[in-house]
């Protein structure tokens, strides 16, 4: 029972988090393009997002160089953040709270 519980539970969290052709319909062409050519490769958005553009017919072409804008500013903000998780910090600080005042200090 516990099994069956917890499965359930999984599924309704991993549902929550995907997304369906129908979820992009309303989006203008441009936007819906743009936002699709970004989340390629690899992010669980890109298929349905694909998918409605199918649906819709829409030309993705008259929209490249703003596609391509758009992800090159992603990837770099994306590339930024990979570079900062990879920096060691030189300093360690130590903060503590009472009451409504925080004193911090270096260790």
């Amino acid at each position: 029972m516990k099994k069956s519980v917890g499965i359930l539970l999984l599924c309704l969290i991993f549902n929550g988090c995907a997304s369906s052709p129908d979820d992009y319909m309303s989006m203008t062409p441009r936007s819906l393009c743009i936002a699709w050519y970004e989340r390629l490769g690899g992010n669980i958005h890109a298929e349905p997002m694909g998918i409605a553009i199918d649906r819709r017919g829409i030309d993705c072409n008259p929209y490249m160089d703003a596609m391509k804008e758009a992800k090159r500013s992603r990837d770099a903000f994306y590339d930024g953040l990979k570079e900062n998780l990879k920096t060691t910090p030189t300093k360690q600080i130590r903060c503590t709270t009472v009451g409504n005042i925080t004193t911090c200090h270096e260790i």
